[in-house]
């Protein structure tokens, strides 16, 4: 039952990721761009996650800090929609490329469930 502390921390740290996302959707919401608050709510679900499982499945922060670099230069700064999880190109949005990314988040938080789980049961 303690791998389950580890999905209780990923569910905290997405409220957070919520939470300041959501002072950052005020405007895209009085815009009426539903798409980017949508992108938004996904990339505050995706990072902490896409942290959580490769801190679990690599044992360290490397790794994570390298995807997360190339997903920010590629996809939010550099427009490449298959890398924009935070929806913040129009591309992305109507491809619908943030709600693939809040699917791939809840695939990441059930790895870093049972690789926590792993860890447990078989200590190195």
């Amino acid at each position: 039952m303690k791998w389950l502390l580890t999905i209780a921390a990923a569910l905290g740290l997405v409220l957070v990721g919520l939470a300041v996302a959501g002072v950052t959707c005020v405007r895209p919401l009085i815009e009426g761009n539903v798409g980017h608050v949508v992108g938004l709510a996904a990339g505050a679900v995706f990072v902490p996650s896409l942290a959580l499982a490769l801190g679990t499945w690599t044992s360290g922060n490397r790794a994570f800090e390298i995807l997360y670099t190339v997903f920010w230069y590629l996809g939010v700064f550099g427009r490449m929609a298959p890398f924009d999880f935070l929806g913040a190109s129009q591309r992305a949005v109507e491809a619908g490329v943030p709600l693939y990314y809040a699917a791939l988040a809840l695939v990441l938080l059930g790895l870093a469930g049972a690789g926590r789980r792993r860890q447990i049961l078989h200590p190195a």
